[in-house]
């Protein structure tokens, strides 16, 4: 899997395929005013202009360009998957710190509870929420989507942070079909039906929103042997490929 940054004008039949010769839209116009942001999705870019990829949204009926958008300001509402520790836990702390609206969610409810209400006590009542979710289940999914409706509205940013490698680090012909399952089920379906319910959800927003999916390990072409884990940090993301409408 790639890291993907989407950014989602919709309303509209999207239209999925290879991007014209042209460059990429600027980060600026994703995260105005917001530096560290920015690098988030240019460290999303491929080396290449080859890799990059574009599914562009077309206004229906018409036959004009994509509609109008509301222009996406700060603060912004952001919702992270796997946000209770780790890296999701610390892109969280990054966006409360900058004063934006944040969802945490993760399987443990004693984890959401702990570490939502250190939240609070940090950055205040309105800025953060918290709910159980396990990305594998997709009504669990649908379940975050109509939380975060109802606590914020919508959702400009969501981060699919949520990865597992079962605990796992044996060589494949050593793995059980449990640990393969977890990986599976965890690493790409529940990245696929969050990505779906996200998009679903964004269609419609006057906003729009964007989508980032983590990873970093062996996404650079190194190996990494005994892993098969979901990570990225800060400093290094590895990214073939970027996704954008709009």
């Amino acid at each position: 899997m790639a890291t993907v940054t989407a950014s989602l004008p919709l309303r509209a039949a999207a239209r999925a395929g290879p991007a014209p010769s042209r460059a990429p839209p600027s980060d600026a116009a994703f995260f105005p005013g917001r530096p560290w942001q920015r690098g988030l999705a240019a460290r999303g870019r491929p080396r290449e202009p080859a890799g990059w990829f574009r599914a562009e949204a077309l206004s229906g009926g018409g036959g004009g360009g994509p509609p109008r958008r509301e222009p996406m300001a700060p603060p912004y509402n952001v919702l992270i998957t796997g946000s209770t520790k780790g890296i999701g836990y610390a892109l969280a702390r990054k966006f409360l710190k900058a004063g934006d609206n944040v969802v945490i969610c993760s399987r443990s409810a004693e984890r959401v509870e702990s570490v939502r209400n250190d939240l609070k006590k940090e950055f205040g009542e309105q800025h953060v929420w918290g709910t159980v979710c396990d990305v594998r289940e997709g009504k669990d999914v649908k379940a975050l989507v109509d939380f975060a409706r109802d606590k914020l509205e919508y959702i400009d940013i969501w981060i699919n942070n949520a990865g597992s490698n079962a605990y796992s680090y044996k060589p494949l012909v050593e793995t059980s079909d449990e640990a393969l399952i977890e990986v599976i089920t965890t690493n790409t379906l529940g990245l696929m039906l969050c990505c779906r319910e996200a998009i679903n959800m964004m269609w419609n927003q006057p906003r729009g929103g964007h989508i980032f999916n983590i990873d970093g390990a062996g996404s650079d072409g190194r190996p990494t042997p005994r892993v098969c884990r979901l990570w990225c940090n800060e400093e290094k993301c590895g990214a073939p490929y970027k996704v954008s409408t709009g």
